[in-house]
């Protein structure tokens, strides 16, 4: 059967407009939503082993923006997967190994080598990350990031007295959560550890405001399609090549330093992984445009186009795990503002005040709080002939 659409992660992107979600929530939906279609049915060889596309990705922004919205989406998409297996919505990790064991596959293909594949692969979906982690246990992370790769695992229970045995599991894994709760959710030690390193953090905080009457929706037209595509995404199965160009142009990227390489220090074991995370993107952007499963440069470069993007906006997840509160970031800027002008005696230029509140929020809020900061009457703004924009602290009043 042929494709109806020509891109299925833009499609998505582009389908799910309407729910008011941020363009790179809607994007990385559609990219984890093809990874979970894939299973461990299609694969890349990279130094003599497989390298499956499955996904662990969170969604990271404040409250409001539609982290909901777009991961219901994606599971009335995986719904579409006749007998693939979704975990419960309330699963829990004392759930998770049961359900994952529950989630066995069996696909034969006769004259195909192999010609059977049996696996365990699950699919898991959280609306908020704290209820499927309530707390950063090792024990935990550690089975999570071993099943990322695929790695057998084993479990006794002892009131049950049942041995778990699973020689392929795997799981797709795609979450929701606040830097608020993110930050409580993270020991110190977290980011050093293998979990985070495998995870793609997709941030993003453009709320866009929709009319509470609007008639907005999707084109059932264009669901159908990709309902279609979506089921022969699933059907897919083999080792996914490289052109000649293709193997080239990565593995030169790969030799020669990754550029661009992330600098922000709690990324440093993330790095490590990079090479790992454009080779799974590259698969998914291959099947994402056609049924043959062959990497094309301009594949290569569409993972590199996504995660390169990803990447350039984590640090303003850390800036607001870390700012204390908006409130905080514009007394501080005050304090900053009135140091300035005792030590001056005069008003701070506008790229000083943008460039203090810039380092402990993210940069959609800069503008934003200095609006809020002027209304308030927390500073004065002055034009100034040959400076521009000024901004003093005003006097606090004794009752504020």
């Amino acid at each position: 059967m042929s494709r109806k659409i020509e891109n299925w992660v833009a499609a998505f992107e582009q389908a799910t407009e309407y729910t008011g979600s941020p363009a790179r929530l809607r994007r990385w939906a559609g990219i984890a939503c093809v990874a979970g279609a894939l299973e461990q049915k299609v694969w890349v060889h990279t130094n003599g082993s497989p390298l499956f596309p499955n996904l662990y990705t969170i969604f990271v922004s404040p409250p409001g923006v539609g982290k909901s919205a777009i991961l219901n989406s994606v599971r009335r998409y995986w719904m579409q997967l006749k007998e693939h297996k979704i975990a419960a919505s309330s699963v829990s990790k004392a759930s998770l190994i049961d359900e994952l064991n529950d989630a066995q596959r069996i696909l034969i293909h006769p004259g195909r080598n192999p010609p059977t594949i049996e696996f365990h692969s699950l699919k898991v979906i959280a609306s908020e990350l704290t209820v499927f982690i309530p707390e950063f246990a090792t024990e935990f992370m550690s089975v999570m990031t071993n099943i990322y790769d695929s790695e057998p695992f084993s479990e006794r229970k002892r009131t049950a007295k049942l041995k778990i045995d699973i020689a392929h599991p795997q799981i797709n894994f795609i979450a929701g959560t606040t830097p608020s709760s993110l930050v409580q959710l993270l020991p110190e030690g977290a980011w050093d550890q293998g979990f985070l390193s495998r995870t793609m953090l997709v941030y993003d905080a453009d709320v866009r405001i929709q009319s509470l009457f609007g008639e907005q929706r999707a084109d059932s037209t264009m669901q159908g399609r990709m309902e279609s595509d979506i089921r022969e995404i699933g059907n897919l199965y083999g080792e996914i090549k490289f052109s000649p160009e293709a193997a080239a142009f990565i593995d030169n990227w790969h030799m020669t330093g990754k550029q661009p390489v992330p600098n922000h220090p709690k990324l440093q074991h993330y790095l490590s992984r990079r090479s790992a995370h454009l080779l799974k993107l590259s698969q998914i952007a291959c099947v994402s445009q056609s049924n043959n499963l062959v990497i094309q440069v301009e594949h290569i470069q569409q993972a590199m186009d996504w995660l390169f993007d990803l990447e350039t906006h984590i640090p303003e997840i850390f800036k607001a795990m870390s700012n204390g509160g908006e409130a905080k970031v514009m007394e501080e800027a005050w304090h900053m503002l009135f140091q300035f002008k005792v030590r001056y005696q005069k008003g701070a230029p506008h790229a000083l005040l943008i460039k203090f509140i810039a380092q402990r929020v993210p940069s959609h809020a800069v503008e934003r709080l200095i609006d809020i900061m002027e209304k308030a009457g927390m500073v004065k703004a002055v034009a100034e002939k040959g400076v521009g924009m000024t901004y003093t602290a005003k006097e606090r009043n004794p009752y504020e």
